[in-house]
């Protein structure tokens, strides 16, 4: 027994410390070199086979659309709608834009729209 303690006073133990601290740093920069290295080389790869699919798919503009049939387009100016006229009654109690904006879930731009329309 006497020897075992006689082997771990002659350790300097400073140095074994130091040894393991930088034994801890040296590994965690490595990892994170190592986690940056991957990641870019996952980064490049997959913007290049972006790419090179785009380019494999030799996109062309689209056929124009040709309308055989006639369109028929209904004036919201002669029947308001439900927030139309929900906008124009709150107007009319005296309500401002932007009061009648936030109690309809609209912008003031739109109230302010739709009270030209109807003028």
């Amino acid at each position: 027994m006497q020897k075992i303690f006689t082997v771990l006073n002659l350790i300097d133990w400073a140095e074994v410390g130091a040894i393991v601290v930088h034994g801890i740093v040296t590994l965690a920069v490595l990892t994170y070199w190592t986690g940056w290295g991957v990641g870019r080389f996952v980064h490049d790869t997959s913007a290049s086979l972006g790419r090179a699919h785009v380019a494999a798919l030799n996109l062309k503009q689209p056929a124009p659309v040709v309308i055989t049939e006639p369109v028929v387009t209904v004036s919201t100016a002669v029947q308001p709608d439900a927030l139309t006229a929900r906008i124009a009654a709150l107007r009319a109690d005296g309500w401002s834009q932007q009061r009648i904006a936030d109690a309809v879930g609209v912008s003031r731009a739109t109230v302010r729209r739709r009270l030209a329309a109807m003028a």
